[in-house]
């Protein structure tokens, strides 16, 4: 679980790809990725094109990405629209991805597409317990960001 409070950046892309590197070294079967961003726009060029570098190389070790967006509103639905042409360019066919507003609607489908694709079980109730965490993680981390 990835939490962004504030906007990615090509530096954190890249640092979350090395580390996709000992997670793909750890789990052969595959993993699921859910980030839980506090903002909704669009990143920048460079950003972009780290996003695309990750997807590709790690396309085969993906099971599924789930996007929980704590942000509403037309910028949630451009970041949408950004991240699905990405995934299609980087990695067509490869592994499933889908967008969240709530926890709840995350963690009923998360785990069984995620078995399903890597043959390893997810407790739902425990996904819940940690993404409440982590979201309030998050929501609070953007707002000490914000507030400077």
């Amino acid at each position: 679980m990835v939490c962004w409070p504030v906007q990615s950046t090509a530096s954190s892309v890249r640092l979350l790809t090395n580390l996709r590197a000992e997670f793909a070294e750890a789990h052969p079967e595959g993993t699921s990725l859910v980030h839980i961003s506090a903002e909704a726009s669009r990143p920048d060029a460079e950003t972009s094109a780290a996003w695309v570098a990750m997807m590709k190389q790690y396309r085969e070790q993906i099971g599924c990405i789930a996007v929980l967006t704590l942000a509403s509103g037309f910028e949630t639905s451009l970041l949408h629209s950004w991240a699905t042409e990405k995934r299609r360019v980087a990695a067509p066919g490869t592994f499933k991805m889908r967008f969240y507003t709530t926890v709840d609607a995350l963690s009923e489908w998360l785990p069984a597409e995620h078995e399903r694709r890597t043959g390893v079980h997810l407790d739902r109730g425990r996904l819940v317990m940690h993404l409440g965490q982590l979201v309030k993680l998050t929501q609070t981390d953007a707002a000490e960001t914000a507030a400077g």
